[in-house]
């Protein structure tokens, strides 16, 4: 799969505005073609123009330059010498040094001055007077060490960004800054808000049912995990009760279905046993059903013993459709649970199960309550505590709109006793139950249970879909869902023909073979990262559509090789896989599909909210997805646009757009980002306190942006991200620093570099270290603790087979310290012997960790 460089639109654009150069520039030049003694032809930037040379054309190749005039495509230009020499053939020129003094004002240039001048200059940055300026009173005004500071130059350098003063702050926030999880906290604290990380019970929640999938996944018996999780729920203090009924109220459903299933192979093994003397030894391969077995060789192989044993057809055939009723209950209990163990994964869904149960428990009472008042009214001989005991019992659970009325009714139930009415009086008590009765909401929990106690439906449908079209399926589910099934549908019939094409290994054909091939994988990745699709989809469709990408691509460089039958078998197996894949939305997918949708009818009228109201929007949002990151693909990418890393390409893809067709539900996402509310918050002078944090956690959010602009004319690209992640119910700061290839406008996941920095609570400061190539992973782990390896092998281990399903081989895995190492000399402050971290710093080739 290749990654879309998300800063390409916003890189181009930003590479336009350096492009030309201003009177006073002083800038590196080559010189194409000396037409004179004073004039030439010199490349500046990739860009061609005509110079005449005041003291005349230096005989090097390459020459610093300082733009006197500039008419057009045509300059008049100083040479300057970039040595401590004065002189030029041509005659006098100043030196570097002297320059850089008269741009300073005429006060000679610190030594960190020069260095930082020095390194904007050998990388091609303009330096002018405006600029050196700028560069001045940024390491005047800005308290950081000198080694800080020249890793902002060397940053900005890197990226070719001109220097101003916002490119300055926002970098050196970016890279050097304070946490901006502690300063997002803030923010939405003194907005009315919070980044809403998970409670102890969600969190406790997780951990439980993490361990319980991996028990699955290890072939263990159901029945035996919902045994633990029982015991989990019993033993674990921080699980509330509302939580454990709404669990254990699907664990008594998942133990119906099982109950249901070994009733209905038990009579078909009867049956079996008493239609034929070799019955006994069918039941046992019926049985196979049970354990996973080819269900069409299992029953041919019973209705051939029975046949021999003289059985009636007719009972073997009821016995079959009994073992195959039996074996999709089991099926529908096994995956009822698996079901549960996801939801109870997913802190938003704990929390609907949560909310759920206490709804629920509610409503039992009331119902409860109802129930009781009229066996009270049918059977209690004295009226008058009759009355009383709807009074106390059922008005209580009354809308607060039929209060007045039921009242009143009560009365005139007490009037009709004293005249003697008590027959009267009683009908009124029953009708007032009746209408409380009528006004509450109907339980989706009560259907289920009907649903539940149906076995025969329990048989032909499976509980999440019954779920979905009870509650949830939308037209614009189906919709997607029918698009599901034309991409599967077109991606393999394109696999069919390209194989085709391969196995005939003829030469003219293999040409198109590689372009279906191409525009497939480009296919693939696009319903990955754009579509609605995967924001509905599990993570094991995403994850086979995933592996499906990364398998063409490695048929596509066989088919290079010649390798015409390796190529031809890669795609059929690929061409089988997609064939197999299902899009059928979960109760879990389709709640958060409708809860993004319900989200946009909040965006749907943006200018009608308070800055205060859009910011907790997004701040909620923020919160959920740092919490809620489960390794999906898109899941990574819309929490990234949340942030609003990708904020101005987007935006101008929408100015670019006919405007007048776009809804307001698409400018409303446009603006539902935590950039675009930190602008908003920035400007609120009423609340200055506010709009300073909010200014600094903008600056970060630009600073990164900037580092992660697109660099035309180079083959690789960089990247740079602070990403908020939630540690034991604490947001901190992951950094991430990626190296990669580029193709175009994409990048390459099959050959990239990768380094992330975090410290957590428990093992403190740690980097990671990932060198991709060709699918091959080194990993370094890097940290200070003596006991760091055996704390992470678990952890490694997990990881190691997530790598491995989408693509990835793990070659190796090494572990290292972080810190130690020693600061080369024209890093720090000469004499000291200071030590360092191996954190990456921003060069020539992109990043480099290394000391």
């Amino acid at each position: 799969m290749q990654v879309n460089s998300q800063q390409a639109l916003a890189g181009r654009s930003g590479s336009n505005q350096q492009g030309s150069l201003q009177q006073g520039d002083m800038v590196k030049a080559k010189i194409v073609d000396r037409k004179s003694d004073r004039e030439a032809t010199i490349q500046v930037r990739g860009r061609e123009l005509t110079a005449t040379f005041e003291n005349g054309v230096p005989k090097e190749e390459r020459a610093a330059i300082q733009v006197k005039e500039k008419d057009g495509d045509r300059l008049k230009v100083r040479a300057v010498q970039e040595g401590s020499t004065n002189r030029s053939s041509g005659g006098e020129s100043r030196s570097f040094e002297q320059t850089l003094t008269r741009m300073n004002g005429g006060e000679r240039p610190s030594a960190e001055l020069r260095q930082a001048a020095r390194t904007l200059f050998d990388r091609g940055i303009p330096l002018n007077q405006e600029s050196v300026q700028h560069l001045r009173r940024h390491m005047q005004q800005t308290p950081a060490t000198q080694q800080a500071h020249m890793q902002t130059v060397q940053a900005l350098a890197s990226k070719k960004l001109e220097v101003t003063p916002k490119h300055l702050q926002a970098v050196h926030q970016a890279l050097h800054g304070g946490s901006m999880s502690q300063a997002l906290n803030q923010v939405a604290q003194a907005s009315g808000a919070q980044l809403q990380p998970a409670s102890t019970e969600a969190q406790a929640v997780r951990e439980i049912a993490q361990e319980l999938r991996q028990m699955l996944e290890r072939g263990q018996d159901p029945s035996r995990v919902q045994e633990a999780l029982r015991n989990h729920l019993t033993n674990n203090a921080q699980v509330s009760q509302d939580m454990a009924r709404s669990i254990e109220r699907v664990l008594a459903q998942t133990n119906q279905l099982q109950t249901a299933s070994s009733e209905r192979m038990s009579e078909a093994l009867r049956m079996l046993e008493q239609a034929s003397s070799r019955g006994g030894e069918a039941g046992r391969i019926l049985q196979q059903l049970l354990t996973g077995g080819s269900s069409d060789r299992i029953l041919t192989e019973v209705q051939q013993l029975m046949r021999e044993g003289n059985a009636p057809s007719t009972t073997v055939n009821e016995a079959l459709t009994l073992g195959r009723q039996s074996a999709k209950l089991q099926q529908n209990s096994g995956e009822r649970l698996q079901q549960l163990l996801t939801n109870l994964d997913r802190p938003e869904q704990a929390a609907n199960l949560r909310a759920a149960a206490a709804q629920t428990a509610t409503s039992g009472q009331t119902t409860q309550s109802l129930e009781q008042a009229r066996t009270v009214i049918q059977s209690e001989t004295n009226i008058n505590q009759a009355i009383q005991h709807v009074r106390d019992q059922v008005l209580p659970h009354v809308n607060s709109s039929q209060m007045q009325g039921l009242a009143e009714r009560l009365e005139t139930a007490e009037t009709r006793v004293s005249e003697g009415r008590e027959l009267s009086a009683r009908k009124i008590l029953s009708q007032i139950v009746e209408q409380t009765s009528s006004s509450q909401p109907a339980s989706s929990t009560a259907n289920a249970a009907a649903y539940s106690t149906n076995e025969q439906f329990q048989v032909n449908a499976p509980f999440e879909s019954r779920v979905l079209v009870e509650e949830r399926v939308t037209e614009r589910l189906a919709r997607l869902t029918d698009d599901f099934a034309a991409m599967r549908r077109d991606t393999a019939r394109n696999l069919d023909q390209a194989a085709r094409l391969i196995q005939t290994e003829q030469r003219a054909a293999l040409p198109s073979a590689q372009q279906i091939l191409d525009s497939t994988i480009k296919n693939l990745d696009r319903q990955i990262m754009r579509s609605d699709m995967m924001m509905i989809a599990d993570m094991k469709t995403e994850r086979q559509m995933m592996q499906a990408s990364a398998q063409l691509a490695e048929a596509k460089k066989h088919l290079q090789r010649g390798q015409h039958q390796e190529a031809a078998r890669m795609v059929r197996e690929v061409q089988a896989q997609v064939e197999r894949m299902s899009f059928e939305p979960t109760e879990r997918k389709a709640k958060h599909f409708l809860f993004n949708d319900s989200s946009n009818q909040q965006m749907r009228a943006p200018s009608a909210q308070s800055a205060n109201q859009q910011a907790a929007q997004v701040f909620q949002d923020v919160g959920r997805l740092a919490a809620g990151q489960d390794g999906s693909a898109r899941q990574m990418f819309e929490y990234m646009r949340t942030l609003g890393l990708n904020r101005e390409p987007e935006v101008a893809q929408y100015l670019a757009a006919n405007r007048e067709t776009a809804t307001s539900s698409q400018d409303g996402e446009r603006q539902r980002n935590l950039k675009h509310v930190l602008l908003q918050l920035a400007k609120d002078e009423l609340e200055q306190d506010r709009a300073e944090k909010a200014d600094e956690t903008l600056q970060d959010l630009t600073g990164q942006q900037l580092l992660s602009k697109e660099d035309n004319g180079s083959s690789m690209e960089s990247l740079f991200f602070t990403l908020p992640v939630l540690l034991q119910n604490q947001t901190e700061d992951l950094d991430v620093y990626v190296n990669a290839r580029k193709s175009g406008e994409k990048l390459d996941w099959e050959n990239s570099d990768l380094y992330f920095l975090i410290e957590t609570p428990k093992l403190g400061k740690t980097g990671i270290h990932v060198e991709a190539s060709d699918r091959a992973l080194s990993v370094t782990l890097k940290n200070d603790q003596a006991d760091f390896e055996g704390k992470m092998m678990p952890i490694v281990e997990k990881t190691t087979r997530l790598l491995e399903g989408v693509g990835y081989q793990v070659d190796s895995i090494a572990y290292a310290p972080l810190e130690g190492e020693e600061v080369p000399a024209e890093a720090v402050d000469t004499g000291s012997e200071q030590k360092k971290e191996a954190l990456p710093i921003f060069t020539e080739k992109g990043f480099d960790y290394k000391v």
